[in-house]
């Protein structure tokens, strides 16, 4: 009988022994395809860099390596430049990709929603996005100012790229030594393609000399300005002013 009984809990622990691991109490860890919170502020530092941040918008470049892409993610509603040529898979939602390619300079509009993209070029994706948050922009007649921009008061130095409901971006080329009248100016993020330094003046600022750098983007409420360059280099900026 004893030898029975010994034979009999053998038995058991080898059958328990070879229990498949991972069974019992813990959860099954498959992943599934769902929106994530991420966002391209989460993205790696050499993917997403931010170039501006304040109530109104967020600014950041993109900079995608062949075959790298942006989980699925929300994004509010933007404005997208290009600053390189590139090829994405595009994926809004739960819908099926499409190949998408842009050339520098292109501008698009998206509306708020869940995307994903993937590089599937031979070259690093650039682009820049301007996105607006839910925060109402500083109070502006903004038909009046934008019947009265930049494009109004010098056409020869300014090109519309784009414009929707939303916003409008234009883009200014000031040789050296040459101005651009007062005019007005509605909300605006302006983002400098050059390095050059202007004299800027509006009716909520003094005076002043300012230098920027290319890449650099910065903020401007609705005001009245003139500018001048009295800087050696032509400087060449976009003006992405917001209607809403």
């Amino acid at each position: 009988m004893k030898i029975k009984m010994l034979f009999f809990a053998i038995s058991l622990l080898a059958l328990w022994s070879c229990q498949p691991a991972g069974t019992g109490n813990q959860q099954d860890t498959t992943e599934t395809d769902t929106v994530q919170q991420e966002t391209p502020a989460e993205l790696p530092a050499r993917m997403a860099t931010t170039l501006l941040e304040n109530a109104y918008v967020t600014v950041k470049k993109m900079t995608l390596p062949p075959g790298a892409e942006q989980p699925l993610h929300e994004g509010g509603p933007r404005v997208v430049y290009s600053l390189t040529d590139y090829k994405l898979s595009w994926r809004e939602r739960e819908g099926d990709p499409s190949e998408k390619a842009w050339t520098a300079g292109d501008v698009h509009w998206h509306d708020a929603g869940a995307h994903a993209a993937k590089n599937i070029g031979q070259s690093d994706a650039e682009f820049l996005v301007v996105m607006r948050t839910k925060a109402a922009l500083p109070a502006c007649d903004e038909e009046k100012a934008l019947n009265n921009d930049v494009n109004k008061v010098s056409p020869d130095k300014s090109s519309v790229l784009f414009e929707n409901e939303h916003a409008r971006v234009t883009k200014v080329t000031l040789e050296a030594g040459a101005e651009i009248p007062e005019h007005a100016g509605t909300n605006r993020v302006i983002y400098s393609l050059t390095d050059y330094t202007i004299t800027y003046a509006s009716d909520k600022e003094a005076t002043q000399e300012q230098s920027f750098t290319a890449g650099e983007a910065h903020w401007h409420e609705a005001c009245r300005h003139s500018l001048s360059n009295t800087g050696q280099s032509t400087a060449e900026f976009l003006v992405i002013a917001f209607k809403n």
